[in-house]
């Protein structure tokens, strides 16, 4: 995911992210569970969408909804 906030990520500096079938429905429900918003949905390019979050211990967590990736 290009960065342009120049914020760093994770102790290493990296965000591992898990592929859902709905970016919306699946932010809702993990932060219903306590985690916060940390990006908010954004479209990097032919309809591939990221966000992520944090969880209750800090952990940045990546989203990621890609159409085109078949599971």
């Amino acid at each position: 995911m290009p960065t342009e906030s120049g914020h760093k990520s994770g102790a290493g500096g990296s965000i591992t992210y898990w592929h859902v079938e709905d970016i919306q429905k699946s932010m809702e429900d993990i932060i219903s569970k306590g985690a916060t918003k940390h990006d908010e949905i954004s479209d990097v390019g032919e309809g591939i969408k990221v966000a992520s979050v944090k969880d209750p211990f800090g952990n940045i967590i990546g989203l990621i909804e890609d159409k085109s990736f078949e599971v």
